[in-house]
């Protein structure tokens, strides 16, 4: 019987990172046609001997760390004899790169007065610390750009906020957050886009004239419309209360006829 011999012994990926499980990779050769039977696989981190491994063809991620080196030593045996040992290349353990979450606004109808703010989580296998860029688009034109740092590799939330000076009402927006970990980015993760919404109006200096009526006036009332989206007015609601019951028969009335007013009555 001639000893058998194993060829192209490696660890897999070569370019390992912390989130991979290493295989033990090699193709077992026998000249009399015997097939493997034991073939001993035995695993070195760091150039210490990892005896708990041995004979196991794949290293799951967790007993792996950033920067470690790995390398396998194969010896074949085909049931008869043992071949000669064989040493892979050692694999250096890279960083995984680290993760951002689906983005979260603090309000699923921004309007025009309100800032807005965007959340995500950042996380980073090797719990390295990290920062977070925010950046954000109005109508597809970048605006702002803020970089969120010194976060926590273990999970932790980063947040930005635009200023409602950056947008007006039906203006469509959107942010873009992507991580590093100071070496290596994470994938970019696009929020969904919303429209600004309509900005409620409002009346002020709401008066009722004549200041001192009497029971043959005429009441009119008048005031002041703003609207910040500068919408013009259209409709307002006007509601009469005599002796703070509302009289529902003048809604939108402007002018109020002196026949339907008498002697004593509070008008507003």
């Amino acid at each position: 019987n001639a000893p058998p011999s194993v060829a192209g012994v490696s660890v897999t990926p070569g370019g390992a990172v912390t989130s991979n499980d290493l295989g033990a990779n090699f193709v077992f050769i026998d000249g009399d046609g015997d097939a493997n039977a034991g073939t001993r696989i035995q695993w070195f981190k760091d150039d210490v001997e990892q005896t708990s491994l041995e004979n196991i063809t794949t290293v799951g991620s967790g007993n792996t760390s950033k920067g470690q080196e790995w390398k396998i030593t194969v010896t074949p045996f085909d049931g008869l004899e043992f071949g000669a040992s064989v040493t892979s290349a050692t694999v250096t353990i890279a960083s995984t790169a680290p993760t951002v979450s689906v983005v979260t606004f603090n309000d699923s109808s921004v309007q025009t007065l309100e800032d807005v703010n965007a959340s995500s989580i950042y996380a980073d296998v090797d719990v390295d610390e990290g920062s977070v860029t925010f950046r954000w688009f109005v109508d597809s034109t970048p605006v702002f750009t803020d970089v969120v740092n010194n976060i926590n590799g273990v999970g932790r939330a980063a947040g930005s906020t635009l200023s409602n000076t950056n947008y007006s009402k039906g203006q469509l927006v959107n942010v873009s957050v992507t991580g590093n970990d100071g070496g290596l980015d994470s994938a970019t993760v696009n929020s969904a886009t919303f429209v600004i919404a309509n900005t409620a109006p409002n009346a002020s200096n709401v008066v009722v004239s004549p200041a001192s009526p009497d029971t043959s006036s005429n009441l009119g009332v008048s005031f002041d419309y703003f609207d910040i989206d500068s919408d013009a007015e259209s409709g307002s609601r006007i509601r009469w209360f005599k002796d703070s019951n509302e009289q529902t028969a003048l809604e939108n009335v402007s002018n109020v006829s002196s026949a339907q007013t008498a002697e004593g009555q509070q008008w507003n």
